[in-house]
């Protein structure tokens, strides 16, 4: 779990790692300053890795890797840039399994925010999630969830279904979009971003944040 304020010192970022129930940890996390001159701004990657012991940690470190190298490359942030993050990391984990078969299967979900002067910006794939805190409004998710929690949401809603049915707790984890190294279903490419004018804080975490109370 990261946070940052609005400013980017970096005693302004706090990171931490959590085992929680698992015996394994597959969370990776990345901090990086980007960018030249007026364009110059600080990224946060938080990848959740699937694929067991072995596979999960190895598929998000992947992602935060190919994250990182795309950004220390990068003079400006464009939309380009957002979507080649996505694209590089799925490549990346799609050539990690080409050349070692045994992690068939592993995949990771991906958040790469970038925080420019006072704007955020993100791409994200899975259901980690980024939040926003303001002491007006609250805290507030801000990116989509690719999990089927949404779909299954609106069911409720709707009266299609009922939260102590079977498939609600079984379905709602399952991924919709995940970076596997197939093709990307589902991308939350946020180019035009938000201000981060009347934003105290920023959440950036794997899924396990949502067992949480607000």
């Amino acid at each position: 779990m990261a946070s940052t304020s609005l400013t980017i010192p970096r005693s302004a970022v706090h990171a931490i790692q959590l085992l929680g129930e698992r015996e394994e940890q597959e969370d990776s996390y990345g901090l990086i300053h980007f960018g030249r001159s007026n364009d110059a701004g600080f990224g946060i990657i938080v990848a959740d890795g699937m694929g067991g012991h072995v596979g999960g940690p190895i598929a998000s470190q992947t992602v935060v890797d190919s994250a990182r190298l795309i950004l220390e490359d990068t003079d400006a942030l464009s939309p380009e840039v957002l979507l080649e993050i996505a694209q590089s990391c799925n490549a990346s984990v799609g050539k990690c399994v080409e050349l070692n078969p045994e992690f068939e299967g592993m995949g990771s979900t991906l958040i790469t925010a970038l925080l420019v002067k006072d704007w955020l910006h993100w791409v994200s794939v899975g259901d980690s999630c980024l939040y926003s805190f303001s002491r007006a409004t609250g805290l507030s998710r801000v990116n989509e969830d690719h999990s089927m929690k949404p779909i299954l949401d609106k069911m409720l809603e709707e009266g299609a279904l009922e939260i102590s049915d079977e498939e609600y707790s079984s379905k709602k984890n399952m991924l919709r979009s995940a970076i596997t190294g197939t093709d990307l279903e589902l991308v939350d490419c946020r180019w035009q971003g938000i201000s981060l004018a009347s934003t105290d804080l920023l959440i950036i975490a794997s899924d396990g944040l949502e067992t949480l109370a607000d």
